[in-house]
């Protein structure tokens, strides 16, 4: 498990690139393009970063994968 996992985080000033509110707009826009993409086969609904840890927020548990249960 994790062979060939990487991460980046990073952070920048957005307000150095455009105006912070036209970034805001725009990504409102992407998010409900993809909110309201059509869903594949057994799916509820298009998740876009921090769905999951939302719902952790909401209900208290974190989701596990089954695979990252394995001993």
């Amino acid at each position: 498990m994790g062979k060939g996992l990487r991460h980046f985080f990073g952070a920048m000033r957005v307000d150095a690139f455009r105006p912070a509110d036209e970034f805001k707009a725009n990504m409102d826009t992407w998010i409900n393009r993809f909110r309201s993409a059509k869903t594949v086969e057994g799916e509820e609904k298009v998740l876009i970063p921090g769905d999951p840890e939302k719902k952790c927020k909401h209900t208290g548990s974190a989701p596990v994968s089954r695979s990252s249960l394995r001993s």
